[in-house]
């Protein structure tokens, strides 16, 4: 199966004669959300940030759909073209991938998908990435890349494994002999009871695993997350939708944070690796992270791992498609301090006086207010990806002379 050309583009206006329907507000975005009402801005405002000398821009995409092709819940999925319609026309999202279970794919389906990826990796607007997702123990893992010369590598390495009995330390075995130089992500996602068993760790390879899914249609999985950062997983966090099924969001999304104007299919990757992320339960909600000394002089943001010498300050920037109505600060599975906001867009600092020596993982829940009153669950929450910080306690010269010995005396009157 050859594709050679899928185009995207919307019909001209003579096409569309009387069929035009014009808003009287721009951003706003009427009854796509079904039973949740129309939010009041398709997006929030806050789409760039700088800090230091670095710029970011802000890209929405979703990782995780399937199409009819996955035979999961075909019944539900739709054709892939109507996803990349959707992606494109209607969500107006900046990245996205089909991952239909390779493990359930005719290779005519495998190909069909791949194509159809490819042709669209030049269509301007969203960036197209190849994917699929494997169910082997511990449980269901998405891959993702951009070179479709790997394609054939990737996948004879998951369907070994499968058809071997292997769980995912064979998939890397695989993947690090083949493909070690090439840039793949693959990212876990929370599915009945999966990802859960006591030597879990075992199986990780931080080469290819930086994020997970903390939200999909089905649920959060804050909790999950946390077990994971016990074991030893150094991940930080994406949403993806998953199926589209009759579940408590819509959809969900990863926010993807990208150095200025690096807008490419491998910028995506390079920026899920750096785990520059944050998850929303399908709301264009936009939050970004740093941690610093009191002074300023040692900053860190979502994704980084480093020391911080004595009080953390945590400055979290949020902005809603409604008003903001909490902002969490959260220090490993502890809530730590609380905000309650009321407006569109904020930025609130936050000094943890006193965390203790060694590292802390620190990251944020955001939650607006609902689109409609009186809706359950919260349609409006995104979830930060961690700062891990190493705190080094800063010892007062007061202690240290009350401590002093007759050397140490000795020492520190030369030096003056």
């Amino acid at each position: 199966l050859i594709i050679d050309e899928v185009n995207l583009a919307g019909p001209t206006e003579s096409e569309h004669a009387g069929l035009h329907h014009e808003l009287s507000d721009p951003g706003t975005l009427m009854g796509f959300y079904g039973p949740l009402g129309p939010a009041k801005k398709v997006r929030s405002t806050l789409s760039k940030y700088d800090i230091g000398e670095q710029k970011y821009d802000l890209l929405y995409g979703d990782l995780h759909r399937h199409s009819a092709y996955s035979k999961c819940m075909s019944a539900v999925d739709g054709d892939p073209l109507d996803h990349w319609r959707w992606a494109h026309d209607v969500q107006e999202l900046d990245f996205y991938a089909i991952t239909e279970h390779i493990e359930l794919q005719s290779y005519l389906e495998w190909r069909l998908v791949e194509d159809l990826t490819e042709s669209l990796s030049t269509n301007g607007k969203v960036l197209a990435l190849h994917g699929f997702e494997l169910g082997v123990p511990p449980g269901h893992t998405n891959f993702f890349y951009t070179d479709p010369k790997i394609a054939h590598d990737i996948r004879i390495a998951c369907l070994a494994a499968k058809a071997g009995g292997h769980d995912l330390r064979e998939v890397w075995s695989k993947l690090d002999e083949w493909l070690s130089e090439k840039k793949i992500v693959a990212i876990r996602h929370y599915h009945a009871n999966t990802h859960q068993t006591d030597d879990l760790i075992e199986t990780y390879n931080p080469k290819y695993e930086q994020v997970v899914e903390i939200i999909q249609t089905r649920a959060e999985s804050p909790g999950w997350v946390q077990s994971l950062w016990r074991k030893g997983f150094r991940v930080g966090v994406v949403g993806s939708s998953d199926h589209s099924r009759n579940a408590p969001y819509p959809m969900a999304m990863t926010g993807l944070w990208l150095p200025e104007e690096e807008h490419t299919r491998e910028s995506v990757l390079d920026g899920l690796a750096s785990r520059r992320t944050f998850a929303t339960n399908g709301v264009k909600i936009s939050v970004f992270l740093s941690a610093s000394n009191l002074d300023g002089k040692e900053t860190l943001i979502m994704g980084d791992e480093g020391k911080i010498h004595g009080s953390t300050k945590l400055t979290a920037m949020a902005s809603g498609t409604t008003k903001i109505e909490s902002v969490e600060f959260r220090r490993n599975d502890d809530v730590i301090h609380v905000e309650t906001v009321g407006a569109e867009e904020v930025s609130i600092d936050y000094v943890d006086e006193n965390p203790g020596p060694g590292e802390h993982i620190y990251w944020v829940k955001v939650t607006q207010f609902g689109e409609l009153e009186g809706t359950r669950p919260d349609w409006g929450v995104a979830y930060t990806s961690p700062v891990w910080v190493t705190t080094i306690e800063s010892v007062s010269y007061t202690h240290l002379r009350a401590h002093e010995t007759e050397a140490d005396l000795v020492c520190r009157l030369l030096l003056e």
